[in-house]
């Protein structure tokens, strides 16, 4: 008998379960979602709602104060040059101008708008 097959009958005989270290769904906050990010957990390769291939090449400067959350990163689009700039991560698409990005001055340089969740109708991030 093999050792995942011993396990897997140990498992079913035995009286203490294991449960998992996190209770799924789980509702994560922006900030846990940052450091996620900042962490690599979530890789460097991504695609944008317009299909776009995006490739992360320096998550950039994690900034705890006002204006963007990630600043001095770089990104390459469709395997094109390397742009420079500032991440702004939301946990919805549409929080970009429910938060006032699309108007803060701050926010001119972001060179990618991060979302978790995408709203019921297209968004565009704009900016000022």
């Amino acid at each position: 008998m093999s050792a995942p097959e011993r396990y897997a009958q140990l498992l079913a005989s035995a009286r203490i379960r294991e449960r998992p270290l996190l209770a799924l769904p789980r509702n994560f906050s922006e900030l846990e979602l940052q450091a996620r990010w900042f962490g690599g957990d979530f890789g460097r390769t991504f695609t944008s709602p317009a299909g776009a291939a995006i490739e992360l090449i320096q998550f950039g400067t994690w900034n705890r104060a006002a204006g963007p959350d990630f600043s001095d990163a770089a990104i390459r689009i469709d395997n094109g040059e390397v742009v420079r700039g500032s991440v702004e991560f939301d946990l919805v698409d549409q929080s970009w101008e429910a938060h006032g990005h699309a108007t803060n001055p701050a926010f001119d340089d972001t060179v990618l708008h991060v979302f978790v969740e995408k709203g019921p109708r297209d968004f565009f991030s704009r900016t000022s």
